[in-house]
C-alpha cells in the first residue's frame, strides 16, 4: 500500500509532499494529521483504503482524490479560522498472493 500527498494552501509556499508505504505485514492506520502545525484537522483515508481492498481481482489497484482539510487553525486564541489546505492524494495497492510457489 502506498499513500502520496501533495498539498496546496493558496500560497506560493505549499507544504512539502509526503508519502507513506505499508508492507503486507504492517498494521495500517490511515489517518494523517494536517501538515499545518497550528491546525486541528486530519485526513481520514480509512474508507478509501477499504474500498481499494474490497475490489475483486489480483491486479494493481489505484485511486486519486482531492480532500480539503476540515480543521481549524488557531492563529489567535478565540478566533480560529478554517484551514485552507487541500490535498491531492494518490493511493495504490498491489495484492500479494499468500500462496508459496
Amino acid at each position: 500500500m502506498r499513500v502520496e500527498f501533495e498539498f496546496q494552501d493558496g500560497t506560493t509556499r505549499n507544504p512539502s509532499p509526503q508519502s507513506f508505504s505499508y508492507f503486507p505485514a504492517a498494521r495500517g492506520f490511515f489517518r494523517y494529521a494536517c501538515p499545518c502545525h497550528s491546525c486541528s484537522g486530519e485526513f481520514d483515508l480509512s474508507p478509501y483504503i477499504a474500498e481499494l481492498a474490497d475490489k475483486a481481482g489480483r491486479k494493481q489497484r489505484a485511486r486519486s482524490l482531492n480532500v480539503t482539510c476540515t480543521g481549524q487553525r488557531a492563529h489567535q486564541p478565540f478566533a480560529p479560522s478554517d484551514c485552507p489546505i487541500c490535498a491531492r492524494i494518490n493511493l495504490s495497492a498491489t495484492l500479494h498472493s499468500t500462496e508459496q510457489a
